[in-house]
C-alpha cells in the first residue's frame, strides 16, 4: 500500500540527486537568510521523497513519494499506512530523510532542493490538533481514519541540506531553518476572521498574485512566512516579504496585501 492516492503522484522525480559540487556557505544576494529560503521551500511544497532504510533489501535505501504538512513546531508531519513498506522500515530504523523539490522551475537542477535529514517520531492517535490540521490540507485523508490503518509521524530535523540553485549549496543546522509557528495561538482566530469577513480579499490575492479566477477560497493556515489557502480545491501558498512574528504584524501584512490586490472600482 502506498502513502497516498495515486492522483497525488503526478510528477516523475527524474532529477533527485544534486550536482557534485564543493560544500560552501551560500552568500545570498537577495538578502534572504538561507535558513528562511529553505523553510519557504518546505512550506511551499506538499509532498516529497521519503527515504528510509530498507528492511526487505538490507543495507539499501528505499524511496517513496509522501505528502506532508508542516506542524506548529515547524517539522513536517506525514500520514502513512501501517501496511506500507516505508512504515515497516521506520519501525526498524527511524532515521529518515525527506527530499523536497521546487517544481516551479522548468529545470529541476536549477530550482531549489531541500533534504530534511531527520528522525521519524510516531504521533499519538489521540492528537486531534494534528489530525484536524492535516485534514484541512488534505481533506481526503479523513477517509483513512475509518480504517485505523494509518499513523502520523513527525520528522524531527537533525540537519538539512539546502540547494537554492547553481552555487547556492550549504548544510543547515536545525536552529537555522526550523521555526515554530509564532502565530499558533492566534491562527484559528485569524482564519475565522479572514474566511468570514474577507473572502473577497483572498479571491483578489488569487487573481492578482496567482492568476487564478476562483469561485471559492478559504485560508487554511498561516505562519510567520506566509499563508495557505484552498482555492477551488487547490492548495495555494502566499509568501510574506518579511516574517510576521506577531498577530498584529500578520494583520498589517494582510491589510497591505488586500490593498495592493483589490480590484479598482
Amino acid at each position: 500500500m502506498v502513502a497516498a492516492p495515486a492522483r497525488w503522484v503526478h510528477l516523475w522525480f527524474k532529477y533527485c540527486v544534486p550536482p557534485l559540487e564543493e560544500n560552501h556557505r551560500y552568500n545570498s544576494m537577495s538578502g534572504i537568510p538561507p535558513g528562511r529560503k529553505a523553510r519557504r521551500l518546505l512550506r511551499r511544497q506538499r509532498f516529497g521523497i521519503l527515504s528510509t532504510h530498507s528492511v526487505e533489501v538490507e543495507g539499501y535505501p528505499f524511496g517513496s513519494v509522501t505528502p506532508y504538512m508542516v506542524g506548529a513546531d515547524g517539522q513536517p508531519v506525514i500520514l502513512i499506512s501501517t501496511l506500507a513498506q516505508h512504515t515497516r522500515n521506520i519501525r526498524d530504523n527511524p532515521k529518515v530523510s525527506l527530499t523536497i523539490l521546487d517544481f516551479r522551475s522548468e529545470d529541476p537542477l536549477k530550482g531549489g532542493r531541500l533534504t530534511w535529514v531527520s528522525e521519524a517520531e510516531a504521533i499519538p492517535s489521540s492528537d486531534e490538533i494534528v489530525k484536524q490540521r492535516y485534514v484541512s490540507y488534505f481533506p481526503d485523508a479523513k477517509n483513512y481514519f475509518k480504517t485505523h490503518g494509518f499513523v502520523f509521524y513527525r520528522l524531527r530535523l537533525h540537519r538539512a541540506r539546502f540547494i537554492g540553485g547553481f552555487g547556492d549549496i550549504l548544510w543547515l543546522d536545525s536552529d537555522e531553518v526550523r521555526m515554530s509557528n509564532p502565530l499558533e495561538e492566534a491562527e484559528e482566530r485569524i482564519l475565522d476572521h479572514m474566511n468570514q469577513d474577507h473572502a473577497d480579499s483572498l479571491a483578489d490575492c488569487c487573481r492578482k498574485l496567482k492568476g487564478m479566477d476562483v469561485k471559492s477560497v478559504r485560508m487554511v493556515g498561516i505562519d510567520a512566512d506566509g499563508f495557505d489557502a484552498r482555492a477551488d480545491g487547490t492548495l495555494v501558498r502566499f509568501e510574506f516579504d518579511t516574517p510576521a512574528t506577531t498577530a498584529e504584524a500578520a494583520r498589517e501584512v494582510l491589510v497591505k496585501m488586500a490593498r495592493e490586490t483589490a480590484v479598482p472600482g
